[in-house]
């Protein structure tokens, strides 16, 4: 397998010689991208969804607000893409375009499978007795037992058949030719490209305590070689001609949960529908958007429990970063910022006179405004004497009934609350936040720490305040 694909690539290196990537276009201001092309196959054309469910092309241009040109089409390949590409119309949106996205290479490796199947097949069986591909990809995909065990028996020689090596080798000459295409017609676009996932493995681990288990775990092991050489031309393929690789593999293998549809029933039927579902069409687009729009901490790690609640609060407005490229997630938040960042959460309504109520906020610091609001609408109240302190840090308690105060203040819903008992340390809460911590429990804005305990005095620090407001706005404002 290594040895075709090193030749495959060799033969990359020669098309990426003799097709132009580029065309001069002259220098223009940089700017924000309004017009996003969606080109590929039946996974951008969202086929295996429901009515009611979204593909990635829609998902992601509704949350950047791109204007969308699906030019995406079922049973799309390299060959015929690159096809559609010669015609003027086409070319001209790709002209037109700010982001490309290009999903293309799933059915070149479908195509070759079932041309091997339907050749070793036929190999020993009377001209009446032969099946073509698209009778042997009907049964397969209708779960058909006996074509299944016979895929299996064979199918471990694929990746290194005469089939699989001509469909990598003409996806390589495509590839480079389609990319030529975009890049002459638009060389300051963004352009995309998916890689290509495995839609088995979850079927294979759903299977494992059955009797298809081993057959089903070769389709995945056979999937598996058969990705691995189409996502090695499209990884080596982008240094030589600069497009971005959108790594959906990765993002599938890690998934919570089936991203696909293929599964099997309580009766043992298998369905091999390789299309991502709603839910891996959800993760296709977070993370394209991921790339699109990059989050400018160093320090917030994608591994990190707290990443995406920290993209949430920094793209909504609702927190920044501390400065030199860093979120600081480990600090704990003053009054002043806990206060900044309930002024943020209700859009920073104009404030017409600073309040002089304070001694120790002066007018022109920055979180006055913050101040004023919050001390107006009694979401948060000083300690006497005309006293506000604002480089105090906040506990957990603390910012929960800041909080609950700012959610009585929207008159939203104060129902839910939790038993805190249920914590080794519920005890301790002190009496003026019970209710608001216990509301903050029961809606899952704050919850416990893995060993048991509810930490109620311990510091509100930056990565939980980011988990709290996303969830605020998910459980509470959503409602």
């Amino acid at each position: 397998m290594r040895k075709r694909i090193l030749a495959t690539l060799l033969c990359l290196c020669m098309v990426l010689c003799m097709i132009p990537l580029t065309a001069s276009a002259a220098e223009a201001e940089p700017e924000t991208p309004k017009v996003y092309v969606a080109l590929g196959d039946s996974i951008p054309a969202g086929v295996g969804l429901a009515e009611t469910e979204t593909a990635f092309p829609k998902l992601l241009a509704d949350s950047n607000s791109f204007a969308l040109e699906n030019l995406a089409a079922s049973g799309e390949t390299s060959t015929t893409l690159l096809a559609k590409l010669a015609d003027p119309e086409t070319v001209a949106k790709l002209a037109a375009a700010d982001v490309i996205t290009l999903t293309v290479g799933g059915n070149d490796l479908m195509d070759a499978l079932y041309t091997y199947l339907a050749n070793q097949y036929n190999a020993d069986k009377e001209e009446e007795a032969q099946l073509t591909k698209e009778e042997i990809q009907a049964k397969l995909q209708a779960g058909d037992p006996e074509l299944l065990a016979f895929a299996v028996t064979v199918a471990a020689d694929f990746a290194e058949s005469t089939e699989a090596t001509a469909a990598l080798l003409g996806y390589t000459e495509n590839l480079a030719k389609i990319v030529g295409v975009i890049q002459i017609a638009n060389s300051d676009v963004t352009l995309l490209v998916t890689n290509q996932y495995n839609p088995y493995t979850y079927l294979a681990e759903q299977a494992a305590n059955l009797p298809v288990a081993d057959s089903l775990k070769a389709v995945a092991s056979t999937f598996e070689e058969g990705v691995a050489g189409l996502n090695w031309v499209i990884s080596y393929a982008a240094a030589q001609m600069k497009y971005t690789v959108v790594d959906v593999y990765s993002a599938f293998a890690a998934a919570e949960k089936n991203p696909c549809n293929a599964s099997i029933d309580a009766t043992a039927k298998v369905n091999l529908d390789f299309h991502p579902n709603a839910y891996g069409h959800s993760l296709i687009a977070q993370v394209l958007d991921e790339i699109i729009n990059p989050l400018p901490f160093t320090d917030v790690p994608q591994d990190q429990w707290y990443y995406e609640a920290v993209r949430y609060a920094y793209f909504n407005d609702l927190m920044a970063g501390v400065g030199n490229g860093l979120f600081d997630p480990n600090a704990v938040l003053d009054r002043a910022t806990v206060v900044q960042l309930l002024y943020n959460l209700e859009g920073q309504p104009e404030v017409e006179e600073i309040t002089d109520k304070f001694v120790d906020v002066d007018k022109d610091i920055w979180y006055a405004k913050a101040v004023t609001w919050a001390a107006e609408n009694d979401v948060v109240a000083g300690y006497g004497d005309g006293i506000f302190q604002p480089e105090i840090p906040v506990t957990r308690e603390a910012f929960a009934q800041m909080l609950y105060n700012y959610a009585k203040y929207k008159k939203y819903d104060l129902e839910g609350a939790a038993d805190l008992s249920k914590y080794s340390d519920g005890d301790t809460v002190s009496n003026w936040a019970e209710t608001a911590m216990a509301w903050a429990n029961g809606n899952q804005l704050i919850n416990g720490n893995t060993d048991g305990t509810l930490a109620p005095q311990a510091g509100a620090q930056r990565a939980h305040a980011a988990s709290i407001l996303s969830a605020f706005c998910e459980n509470i404002v959503a409602k």
